[in-house]
């Protein structure tokens, strides 16, 4: 009886719409378009139609460039047979196969045309302005959530605008495990200063040596944010600072100003370091990172969760790199200003991740790159990228330590 009167509300339900998962709903078919999004970066995006991801484009100008580069030939009898009006006879079959394509006019002097995937016809597309008009007259307005049901492209080396979520992964033995978007390209923010680090390292290095702070130096980080907001130790021009005290002002408190002020010490101008860290993170198999500064301020400073991962590892079995990266305490140095002395403080805030007990670690945070980490835990490296506060990010790191914890203990038993 009991069993029958269940089925019976069970069906009221059913037939009142309750517990009834809602149909999903259908997404629009971007392919071939030309979107504009009306929230987020608000940017542009070129659908492409032929391997159906997503291209990004600040203005019409970037967008130009990537419609030129993802354009075919196509010669003057076939573009003939692609109408300019609906008036016009077409060639149905030409027309089916080129929708939603840029096609250059390979016997005009490259003329390049947009065939609109929505009806067939076909427009001039002569520059950046024009591509704008074109944008204004046909283009599709979209939401980031619709336009990202598309794969970011893998062409373009930028972050994904879109991207919100949280990149991670755990490496050990020369094996990545639990990862999550640890493909994904994301800044690194101030994890960087590993690369950094490393580069400097390749130098001779008198760590007594004390150096004179420009006031260039001291500003060098307000041409990424505005003063006072990235993290610094309290230096000004005009100190005499050691080189020891820098590095580890560098490495525990994340100062921007100490690595710059350590890139020039070494004995490398800027570009050279730059390139440095973009030679090593090759030969460590970094393949999809990119540095465009020491600092890691330069948001266009991007990599994936698994590059980072190889560079903890190779940076966190430097002693000097890891030992300073994992001090606790805070360190008071004398800083020499003319005849006047001062005592100033390094000091490693990151108290909810030093609760962890990591055997070295490194954090960063920009907008773009929201929170990130690497660290070293059992012998394991542990990296978060775009971890959105940082309740998110301990939780993943407190996920991925168990994880490694348990795995260890299953290889014992």
């Amino acid at each position: 009886m009991k069993q029958w009167i269940a089925v019976v509300l069970i069906s009221v339900f059913v037939i009142a719409g309750m517990g009834v998962p809602a149909r999903a709903a259908r997404l629009p078919d971007l392919l071939g378009k030309i979107v504009i999004q009306t929230d987020g970066s608000k940017g542009m995006w070129y659908i492409s139609p032929r391997d159906k991801s997503r291209y990004y484009a600040k203005n019409e100008a970037e967008l130009f460039v990537i419609a030129s580069q993802k354009s075919i030939g196509i010669s003057n009898k076939d573009i003939k047979k692609i109408p300019l009006s609906a008036k016009q006879k077409a060639d149905k079959k030409l027309v089916q196969r080129l929708k939603g394509l840029f096609v250059l006019q390979v016997e005009d002097k490259g003329k390049m045309w947009y065939i609109n995937p929505t009806n067939g016809i076909r427009y001039y597309v002569k520059d950046a302005q024009a591509l704008r008009d074109l944008m204004l007259k046909i283009g599709v307005k979209e939401k980031g959530v619709v336009i990202a049901s598309y794969a970011m492209n893998r062409a373009q080396h930028i972050q994904d605008p879109i991207f919100n979520d949280v990149a991670y992964v755990a490496y050990s033995n020369e094996t990545f495990s639990n990862a999550k978007n640890a493909d994904t390209l994301l800044p690194f923010a101030s994890l960087a200063k590993l690369m950094t680090a490393l580069v400097i390292l390749e130098h001779p290095i008198d760590w007594d040596n004390k150096v004179v702070i420009t006031q260039e130096q001291i500003e060098y980080p307000w041409q990424y944010a505005d003063k006072g907001t990235t993290s610094e130790i309290d230096l000004k021009a005009g100190d005499r600072v050691s080189l020891r005290d820098l590095w580890s002002a560098m490495l525990i408190a994340s100062s921007n100003q100490s690595a710059i002020i350590l890139t020039d010490a070494s004995g490398m101008d800027r570009e050279a370091c730059i390139k440095r860290m973009n030679e090593k993170g090759k030969e460590i198999g970094m393949l999809a990172t990119t540095f465009f500064d020491p600092t890691g301020l330069d948001p266009r400073t991007i990599g994936t969760a698994k590059d980072m991962a190889r560079l903890a590892e190779t940076a966190f079995d430097d002693l000097q790199i890891a030992h300073t990266s994992a001090t606790k305490d805070t360190i008071i140095i004398s800083v020499a200003n003319g005849e006047t002395e001062r005592n100033v403080s390094i000091k490693n805030r990151n108290t909810s991740l030093l609760a962890f007990e990591p055997s070295a670690s490194k954090t960063g945070f920009l907008t773009e790159a929201q929170r990130t980490v690497a660290l070293k835990k059992y012998g394991a490296i542990i990296v978060v990228l775009h971890a959105r506060s940082m309740n998110e990010r301990n939780t993943v790191i407190q996920s991925l330590i168990d994880g490694i914890s348990q795995s260890q203990s299953i290889a014992v038993n």
